[in-house]
């Protein structure tokens, strides 16, 4: 029996875009000055994951999950940067 999650109009995107923030904002603390080998990190991870989803019947990788896992990951690195400079 397939359990269905609560829909809640215009929150979809935000776990999926909180999520990679938060990975990516505790890479950039734990690596400072490697900026560049983090956002390929957080973002080649999100890009993993997406793809993997296509290898279960289960579940689906789109690109839209992709583009806000992604940018999320982008702005969690970039966040963290820019507040340990200050």
């Amino acid at each position: 029996m397939k359990t269905r999650q609560p829909h809640h109009p215009g929150t979809r995107a935000l776990p999926n875009h909180r999520i990679p923030a938060s990975l990516g904002v505790l890479f950039a603390l734990a690596y400072p000055g490697r900026i560049w080998t983090m956002l390929g990190v957080v973002v080649g991870a999100a890009i993993a994951l997406e793809s993997l989803q296509y290898f279960t019947s289960d579940r689906h990788g789109r690109l839209p999950d992709l583009l806000v896992k992604a940018s999320g990951s982008f702005f969690g690195v970039l966040a963290a940067n820019a507040a340990s400079k200050t």
